[in-house]
């Protein structure tokens, strides 16, 4: 029997079928292909040995790179833009270029960048969402990564403010671009989705649904009105079910938050400790083993005894 292909994918909230913008697109663009994967919603991603989500995986095949799943579908005969001419397909390699390269930074710098997003929405939802310790472990790597990537398209500047005034601009030539390319249809190309529209959903929802603390970017946002009715109508085509709710954060004050963060941060800490104490405890002990200093099958005789 054939095995069955599966997407692991992160849990979703504020209306959005997944946090993360990757995971997104990979769900958007495999209900749109109608193909035939099982799609698991998961809060750990450590639990399949990946550092992130998602993890496409078939038999002995595993992807995690979003063109790759969509090269696999396609050898699968699951794909969307079979009616695109030659012209539409170079059009929309370039606006996905377009896209990545300046939707991809307000994204990381919205989620993990900005002091007051991370602190009161990032970290706490993944604190509440993720098992201890990887909730203690995984914000803080995902932090580092975004910082990275980040700063690597300005090696030059340390002035938080004129990387966000930059990546803000960029953002906003960007939706002007995507407003203007999209004008009054429906999508991108004609009445039917396709990769771009995927793509295009999956960097600009997140932005329109999460309730940033610092959300600039959002209101800038609402300046192109298409733009927001544009995710409606997928959403109203393709996620019908999925509606706006706080899953695992309340509202709440400051000093609640302040005072949540200490608790988390204090049992994610002792949880670190204790996990590290065993890891060392069952390495002294498999090197006890080797070296012959416990003799496994005398301690096995001496317990059954």
């Amino acid at each position: 029997m054939q095995p069955k292909m599966e997407l692991l994918v992160w849990v979703g909230d504020f209306g959005l079928v997944s946090m993360s913008m990757e995971c997104i697109q990979a769900i958007l663009y495999i209900k749109l292909a109608k193909a035939p994967v099982r799609i698991t919603y998961s809060k750990n991603p450590y639990l399949v040995f990946h550092q992130d989500y998602p993890v496409f995986r078939h038999g002995a095949i595993t992807l995690t790179d979003f063109k790759d799943i969509v090269d696999y579908l396609k050898i699968h005969n699951y794909y969307v833009d079979y009616g695109l001419s030659g012209k539409q397909v170079s059009e929309a390699y370039a606006i996905i270029n377009m896209v990545t390269v300046n939707l991809r930074p307000i994204l990381y710098y919205s989620f993990w960048i900005d002091s007051k997003n991370y602190e009161e929405l990032t970290s706490l939802w993944y604190g509440k969402v993720m098992p201890i310790p990887f909730n203690f472990i995984y914000p803080r790597r995902a932090r580092q990564i975004a910082r990275s990537l980040v700063g690597a398209l300005f090696p030059r500047e340390q002035d938080i403010e004129i990387i966000k005034n930059s990546v803000t601009n960029n953002a906003m030539e960007c939706f002007s671009c995507l407003a203007s390319r999209l004008g009054h249809s429906d999508f991108f190309y004609g009445n039917s989705p396709t990769t771009l529209d995927a793509i295009v959903y999956a960097h600009l929802a997140p932005l329109v649904k999460i309730p940033f603390p610092s959300d600039h970017i959002t209101k800038l946002l609402s300046n192109w009105p298409e733009l927001e009715k544009y995710i409606k109508r997928i959403d109203n085509r393709v996620f019908p079910d999925v509606r706006f709710e706080r899953k695992y954060l309340e509202k709440q004050t400051s000093s609640t938050r302040s005072k949540e963060k200490e608790e988390d941060e204090f049992a994610a800490t002792l949880a670190m400790k204790i996990f590290m104490c065993a890891a060392a405890a069952c390495a002294m002990l498999g090197y006890a083993v080797s070296k012959n200093i416990i003799d496994i099958d005398r301690c096995r005789r001496f317990i059954l005894h």
